[in-house]
C-alpha cells in the first residue's frame, strides 16, 4: 500500500515534468488553438488520424507555436531536444520533404535565418517522431519565445502533414 504525496514534494515533481515537456498536443482538437500565424496554410484536425492536417496551397508554408503565453515559461537551457510526431501521405508529390525550424528564444523574438534548424520528413504513410537536437546551438539560450514551423522547404500546393504533436524536451 502505498500513499499519495499532494504536498511539496508531488508539487516539484510536477515543476520538473513541467520544465522537462512543453508539449504542444496535436492529437486533439483543442491542440489547434496553439497554431498561430499560419501562412500559406490551411489547417484543421482530422479525427480518422487524430493529428491536426497542414495542407500547403502556396510557397513557404509555415506555422508558429508560441510558448511563452498565459503565464507560462519554457527556457531553452531546458529544452535541447525538438521532436515533431508526423505522417505524410503517400499521395504527395514527394517521397520525403526538408522541414525546417526558426527558434525564437533570448533575444532572438523573430524568425531569423541565422537561428534556424532543419530535418528531413518522411512521406511513407505511417508515423513518425523526427528529434532536432539543438542543445548545443549558440542561439538556443533563454525564455523560449515560439518556434516557427515551416513543414515543407518546398512542396506542391495540396501536399499534406499530419502533426499529432511538437515536442520541446530535454
Amino acid at each position: 500500500e502505498g500513499t499519495v504525496d499532494t504536498g511539496i514534494g508531488f508539487f516539484n515533481h510536477m515543476l520538473e515534468l513541467f520544465k522537462k515537456h512543453a508539449l504542444v498536443d496535436l492529437s486533439v482538437k483543442d491542440g489547434m488553438s496553439s497554431i498561430n500565424y499560419p501562412r500559406s496554410t490551411e489547417y484543421g484536425f482530422d479525427e480518422e488520424q487524430k493529428a491536426i492536417m497542414f495542407k500547403a496551397v502556396d510557397a513557404d508554408p509555415n506555422v508558429t507555436f508560441v510558448f511563452d503565453y498565459g503565464g507560462q515559461q519554457h527556457f531553452a537551457e531546458d529544452h535541447g531536444i525538438i521532436e515533431i510526431e508526423y505522417m505524410i501521405p503517400t499521395t504527395n508529390a514527394g517521397t520525403s520533404y526538408e522541414t525546417q525550424l526558426f527558434l525564437c528564444a533570448g533575444d532572438i523574438k523573430a524568425p531569423a535565418a541565422e537561428a534556424a534548424v532543419t530535418g528531413t520528413l518522411i512521406a511513407d504513410g505511417q508515423y513518425h517522431t523526427l528529434q532536432i537536437n539543438v542543445k548545443d546551438l549558440d542561439f538556443w539560450q533563454g525564455l523560449i519565445h515560439m518556434v516557427r514551423f515551416d513543414y515543407f522547404s518546398s512542396s506542391t500546393a495540396g501536399d499534406t502533414v499530419y502533426v499529432k504533436a511538437f515536442r520541446l524536451t530535454n
